[in-house]
């Protein structure tokens, strides 16, 4: 069984692990979506991967707002380690 997760840098990993899926389930997503919707290329060549009008602002806002909260919480993880003991790499972590 591993220990709780209470340390700045796991904290820091995992949400940095956590808005890069978010941002990767939206692109898969977003792809499936502009599959259903165009199921063919058009005669001008391949489809486009982002979809267009009020859906592909609504991708580009999941996206943005995920990067900005993801930021922010590094930068408060980041705050944090200077006034941390360093912790040396052990076989657990």
């Amino acid at each position: 069984m591993s220990a709780p997760l209470r340390d700045p840098y796991d904290l820091r990993g995992l949400s940095r692990l956590a808005v890069e899926a978010t941002v990767g389930v939206t692109d898969l997503v977003e792809a499936m979506h502009r599959g259903i919707v165009r199921p063919w290329p058009s005669l001008a060549g391949a489809a486009p991967a982002r979809t267009r009008g009020l859906t592909g602002f609504v991708y580009r806002s999941i996206r943005w707002v995920t990067r900005r909260v993801g930021r922010g919480l590094d930068a408060t993880f980041a705050a944090a380690e200077p006034v941390l003991p360093e912790r040396p790499a052990s076989p657990r972590r």
